[in-house]
């Protein structure tokens, strides 16, 4: 039984990207296949497409996505729990050539989008909100109390780098050309290169600007506090927020190209 019904994105009828319940057939007309709108703990979504696309959670962080690329005429089969399965372990194959494994890494609310890479027709772009559960917190091993630590050595004072972060936001009524931008790879693997880390990640977010009216609390506080701080001179449109330390630049997002372009600029690269 496939975890998805998926047919190639054409521009005049978008096809369904995001898996659906599969219904028993019976005698009479079946209902429609119900949505799948949540991921509990151990269990995984696959998207199966026939194309690449980019596919973005927002908030970022609430789930984990693996992109896998199967030449094409070979098939994977896939074993675990699959979300909309009953909670059964069983074995999925998958013909498709880009596949995209789902796992939570928290529980709560999170929207997947997917945007066509090439897109033409914002219409395109499909969005599914899932529930998500990763189960009670293990309990914390018993550890012996660490020593006194020695104080480090002196360092001489010198010059701080500034640290460079970045809050990319977009929202569904943007131009395509600006929300393919948002996600382009150049920009995130840039982005993931130049922005300063945290927790062994860069920090940069992409946000629908929508849901950051009403949800920037759930964001991490860094971020929360810079959407507070820039909203009431926030222009209207797609906009990257680069913080450079305590410099704080807001630039219209239109391509890709353009994109890139201002952040080398004020990252100071040529």
């Amino acid at each position: 039984m496939l975890l998805s019904l998926l047919l190639c994105i054409a521009v005049d009828e978008p096809a369904l990207v995001f898996p659906v319940q599969p219904v028993p057939a019976i005698a009479s007309e079946p209902p429609a296949p119900k949505t799948i709108d949540s991921i509990g703990a151990d269990e995984l979504m696959v998207v199966a497409v026939p194309s690449r696309i980019a596919l973005i959670s927002v908030p970022d962080g609430a789930v984990e996505i693996v992109e896998v690329e199967q030449p094409s005429g070979t098939s994977t089969t896939i074993r675990g729990k699959f979300a909309g399965g009953g909670g059964k372990i069983e074995r999925r194959r998958f013909d498709h050539p880009w596949l995209y494994e789902i796992t939570p890494k928290k529980t709560g609310t999170v929207e997947l989008i997917a945007i066509p890479i090439g897109l033409t027709d914002p219409q395109q772009i499909q969005r599914q909100r899932l529930e998500l559960s990763v189960g009670p917190a293990p309990p914390l091993p018993l550890v012996p109390v660490p020593p006194e630590p020695v104080p480090p050595e002196p360092v001489p004072p010198g010059p701080k780098p500034s640290e460079f972060r970045v809050l990319l936001l977009t929202d569904q009524s943007d131009s395509a050309t600006a929300q393919a931008a948002a996600a382009a790879v150049p920009v995130v693997q840039w982005l993931d290169a130049n922005c300063v880390q945290s927790n062994s990640r860069a920090e940069w977010r992409r946000y629908d600007r929508t849901l950051m009216e009403t949800d920037a609390d759930d964001a991490p506080p860094v971020f929360a506090k810079l959407w507070k701080e820039i909203r009431p001179k926030l222009p209207d449109g797609p906009q990257a927020v680069v913080a450079c330390g305590s410099e704080v630049t807001i630039v219209e997002i239109k391509d890709a190209e353009q994109l890139l372009d201002a952040l080398k600029t004020l990252k100071g690269q040529p």
